[in-house]
């Protein structure tokens, strides 16, 4: 009797449900979904342990683009940072360097929006592989976070996220707020600049190089040159 002509009730098929149009029409759509593991890329898998099934995709990805394309939406993919591995009788990362051959990759990098654990909150979407994997060893299990960053470094991801030198070629860079014309880029240890002569030398790297967080071209810095 409730449900006869409810208007409060509706049951659709599954291709109106999970379709990614409907769902980004409703406002302020939030998704909630679980995982199995990640990768330090942002890949996440929710369906296999290596080629071993666990369950399907079901509709994870629909609303994963469904609510990151609504207007104020947003998309989270939850997960403990560890498991217990009864085979092995230890606990191991649920974030790792890279996923299990033969698992599937249920949200691809580029689709993945916040990813949750126990120990906070990483936005994944729009950033760089190096910045990603950096997100996610900030959430892992702290037990884990140093292998994390081993093997970050191993695949080419973490060495790079400290590797960008931003300086001003501006003559007489003093202390302070500086309005910067131009602002070059250089990797770390390939060229280094003389805070004295405002010169570089190819040959060698020196504690003079000031690293910066990204800023945009144009902005302001602060610089103790």
């Amino acid at each position: 009797d409730y449900l006869d002509n409810n208007p409060e009730s509706m049951s659709v098929p599954v291709d109106y449900t999970n379709d990614v149009r409907v769902i980004s029409s409703l406002d302020n759509f939030i998704s909630i979904n679980n995982a199995i593991d990640v990768d330090l890329y942002g890949q996440v898998n929710a369906e296999s342990s290596g080629t071993r099934a666990i369950s399907g995709a079901g509709g994870q990805l629909d609303f994963v683009l469904g609510a990151y394309l609504s207007k104020g939406g947003k998309s989270f993919i939850c997960l403990s940072s560890t498991f217990f591995n009864k085979k092995t009788g230890q606990n191991e990362s649920r974030i790792r360097p890279t996923l299990h051959p033969g698992s599937v990759v249920t949200d691809t990098r580029a689709n993945t929006d916040y990813l949750v654990t126990e120990y906070g909150v990483a936005r994944l979407k729009g950033l760089t592989a190096w910045e990603r994997a950096e997100a996610l060893i900030n959430i892992a299990h702290p037990d884990f976070r140093e292998q994390l960053i081993a093997d970050a470094e191993k695949m080419g991801l973490w060495r790079k996220s400290r590797s960008v030198v931003f300086y001003s070629v501006l003559d007489g860079l003093e202390a302070g707020n500086v309005g910067c014309k131009l602002l070059v880029i250089i990797p770390t240890g390939a060229v280094s600049v003389d805070r004295t002569s405002g010169g570089n030398d190819s040959s060698s790297s020196r504690s003079e190089h000031k690293i910066f967080p990204f800023l945009p071209f144009g902005d302001k810095i602060l610089t103790e040159w």
